[in-house]
């Protein structure tokens, strides 16, 4: 079991909660009109820039990538408390355990997105 917080502890978890559902609806909306972009290249005409015709993969999918991350570790404090962990003789907690839970995550989903990358004919 986890140790017990104070009343401190709760507008935070409050704040991570509803951070993380928030987090979560922007990124439905990024797959949505992803979709919709799939769909019907012309539905957005907005978007018809040369930058994001050539690869709106990485516009959309780096973001998405950062978010998703974001989303993993807000979840994982909101559900099981502070991150802890050591890396040899380092020991992280706090704060510094979700950067670097975050940053390891973000570079893990930019390296497979990288790898998975298919570029045109």
């Amino acid at each position: 079991m986890s140790e017990s917080r104070g009343p401190a502890e709760l507008p935070a978890r409050r704040f991570r909660f509803w951070f993380v559902v928030i987090a979560f609806a922007v990124i439905v909306l990024f797959v949505a009109l992803t979709i919709v972009r799939l769909i019907s290249p012309t539905a957005i005409v907005n978007l018809n820039t040369d930058v994001m015709e050539k690869h709106w993969p990485a516009v959309f999918g780096i973001p998405l990538i950062g978010l998703l991350a974001l989303f993993v570790v807000l979840l994982t404090t909101t559900v099981t408390g502070e991150i802890k962990f050591e890396l040899g003789p380092i020991k992280v907690s706090g704060a510094a355990g979700e950067s670097i839970v975050w940053l390891i995550g973000f570079f893990l989903g930019v390296w497979a997105f990288k790898e998975l990358w298919l570029l045109p004919p």
